[in-house]
C-alpha cells in the first residue's frame, strides 16, 4: 500500500467522522430544545398555580375578586389587591405571548391562554385597570391585550 492510498483512506475516515459528529450535535440540540420546552412549560404551570393560590389566599381576596367580576364597587384596598391579581395574570399571559412568538409554545397552548385572557377582558374592572396600566407593558403585547379588550367590549 502506498502513501497516496493511506492518505485517501484517512480522508474518507475523517469525512465520515465529521458527518457522525454533526449528526450527534444535531441530536443533542434537539434533545436540549425538548428539555428547554419542558422546563418552560413547567415554569408556566408553576406561575398558574401561584395565581390560583393568590386568588384563594384569603376570604377578603375572594370577596374582592367576586365584587370585581360582578362589577361592584371596590374599596381602595380591594382595588389595589385586585389590581395585583390582574397584574400577576397579565405577567403570565405576557410570558406566554413571548414564548409563543419565540416558537417555544404551540399555537394550541397560546390559544388556550388567550381564551382565558379574553374571559378576563370581559370583566369591566379588568378593562378599567388595563387602560390605567397599558403604558407599563410592551407595545406588541399591549396590542394583543387591546384586541381582547376590544372584542369584549363589542360583545
Amino acid at each position: 500500500m502506498n502513501w497516496k492510498n493511506v492518505n485517501d483512506w484517512l480522508q474518507v475516515i475523517g469525512t465520515f467522522g465529521v458527518i457522525v459528529s454533526l449528526i450527534f450535535v444535531g441530536v443533542q440540540m434537539r434533545q436540549t430544545q425538548r428539555i428547554a420546552a419542558a422546563e418552560i412549560y413547567q415554569a408556566r404551570a408553576a406561575l398558574k398555580v401561584h395565581n390560583f393560590a393568590l386568588e384563594t389566599s384569603s376570604p377578603a381576596m375572594q370577596e374582592a375578586l367576586r365584587k370585581a367580576w360582578a362589577d361592584e364597587e371596590l374599596s381602595e384596598n380591594e382595588a389595589r389587591n385586585v389590581g395585583l391579581f390582574w397584574y400577576s395574570w397579565l405577567s403570565y399571559w405576557e410570558n406566554n405571548y413571548y414564548q409563543h412568538r419565540a416558537g417555544m409554545m404551540s399555537a394550541e397552548q397560546w390559544e388556550s391562554s388567550a381564551r382565558t385572557l379574553r374571559r378576563f377582558a370581559a370583566v369591566p374592572h379588568f378593562r378599567e385597570w388595563w387602560r390605567a396600566t397599558h403604558a407599563d407593558w410592551p407595545d406588541s403585547f399591549g396590542e394583543a391585550v387591546d384586541a381582547a379588550v376590544a372584542d369584549a367590549e363589542t360583545q
